[in-house]
């Protein structure tokens, strides 16, 4: 599992100990990983996107990307092996970039969309090359094509509604409706309510759609967190999407996760000085103490001031 925090850190996890292994020093506003887990891209907060070997704690290439101040996001489209980016320009424009991971010089296109507050969330469907775009406020989702080749994005078309979205989220490839065609469905949170919207491709016959649905993503790691830890690589495990063949299709599924007992039981380690009569050494304990607090002040005030920047973004 990986986190990232207002204290320009972020950290790699195993979930099952409870340990983290890894931290980069970044402000992250959103990451994105390649197919098999080895490359990790980020979107920081100095308006750079970089491109990460997250095991070996390196950077392997940045580059500038949009100029505006408010926030982006970054999703890594694994069927053409480019990465996309959604922001703003320096008058508020919300701008699009695709990029090659390969040389990360510069984007292969950059395009503008149009001047609104609230920020693009991208999701991207792998199996039909479609991208979809839901803007925080807006009550419309644009959708894209995607080609491996210039230039590379096509407009399709978009959903239209007067209720704008809170906040957006995409259904599991694994579960949707093959039986009418649904390639996507998107959950749009309202002020009251969750409204679901399923994108479909019109077809007369009730045959599976094979041309459609190949092969997706599985709910199950390809890998242990102590294998990736160590370097192995794999590339994810797929399902049919078959019905009678898609053994995750409306099957609930239980929550098989419990932590270690080491995890569940120990509590963190509080490091005090060592106990003392002696006058010397109490003045230097005192001074220590005295510092690690003045240590915590700062770092507080400094984690206080990147919420309410993050809260008024």
């Amino acid at each position: 599992m990986f986190t990232a925090g207002v204290n320009d850190k972020g950290k790699f996890w195993d979930i099952e100990t409870a340990k983290d292994h890894i931290t980069l020093d970044a402000d992250l506003q959103s990451v994105a990983f390649n197919r098999n887990g080895s490359l990790m891209a980020g979107y920081c907060r100095d308006k750079k996107l970089r491109l990460y070997d997250p095991r070996k704690n390196s950077t392997v290439s940045e580059s500038d990307a949009h100029q505006g101040t408010k926030g982006a996001r970054v999703n890594w489209f694994h069927n053409v092996n480019k990465i996309f980016t959604v922001g703003f320009t320096k008058i508020a424009e919300r701008q699009f970039m695709i990029w090659d991971p390969r040389d990360m010089s510069k984007p292969l296109i950059t395009q503008d969309i149009d001047v609104a507050s609230g920020l693009l969330m991208p999701f991207y469907d792998n199996e039909s090359s479609v991208l979809f775009l839901a803007g925080k406020g807006d009550g419309n989702v644009r959708y894209y094509e995607i080609k491996d080749e210039e230039p590379y994005i096509y407009f399709l078309s978009e959903y239209k509604t007067n209720s704008p979205q809170r906040g957006m989220g995409a259904l599991p490839k694994y579960a949707v409706d093959v039986n009418s065609c649904e390639i996507f469905r998107l959950y749009k949170l309202e002020n009251n309510k969750v409204t679901p919207i399923s994108f479909e491709v019109p077809r007369k016959s009730n045959l599976f759609q094979e041309d459609l649905f190949p092969d997706s993503l599985a709910p199950e790691p390809a890998l242990n967190a102590a294998d990736w830890f160590g370097g192995a690589d794999a590339e994810p495990k797929t399902t049919s999407m078959k019905p009678g063949e898609n053994k995750y299709k409306g099957v609930a599924r239980s929550n098989t996760f419990k932590p270690s007992a080491e995890a569940a039981t120990k509590a963190p380690e509080t490091k005090l000085p060592p106990k003392t009569n002696d006058p010397k050494q109490l003045l230097t304990q005192n001074e220590e103490l005295r510092k690690r607090v003045e240590d915590l002040e700062k770092e507080l005030f400094s984690v206080k001031q990147k919420l309410a920047q993050h809260e008024s973004a």
